[in-house]
């Protein structure tokens, strides 16, 4: 991986759910996690509006480099996973964001509050 990512970024990554494409995919891991700088756990961004996603919202964003252009786009944190390769980075979302996403991590994978 050549490239090191921060908690609430949002980079353009690998697409699990798809063997040909690539796919926004929002950073929630920090420096604690095992595999980190090669690998971090990330939630995929989606158009659909399902039940449990995160809308992102324009004062959500902290800052842009390259914005998603679909709009609206939600996160789906019911679909936790490891990136282990980055293309590039997007845009960064805001802490309180973050912490809300990965509540709902928890909650998708059975952790008690």
């Amino acid at each position: 991986m050549s490239v090191t990512v921060d908690r609430g970024n949002v980079v353009l990554a690998p697409d699990p759910y798809s063997s040909d494409g690539r796919r926004p995919i929002v950073i929630i891991s920090n420096e604690e996690y095992p595999f980190y700088p090669h690998g971090y756990l990330g939630i995929p961004v989606t158009t659909h509006n399902k039940p449990n996603t995160v809308k992102i919202h324009e004062y959500d964003k902290v800052s842009v480099k390259s914005d998603l252009h679909v709009n609206p786009s939600y996160i789906n944190p019911w679909s936790p996973f490891q990136v282990n390769e980055i293309h590039r980075e997007l845009l960064t979302l805001s802490d309180e964001l973050c912490d809300r996403l990965s509540e709902k991590v928890s909650q998708a994978v059975g952790a008690k509050s």
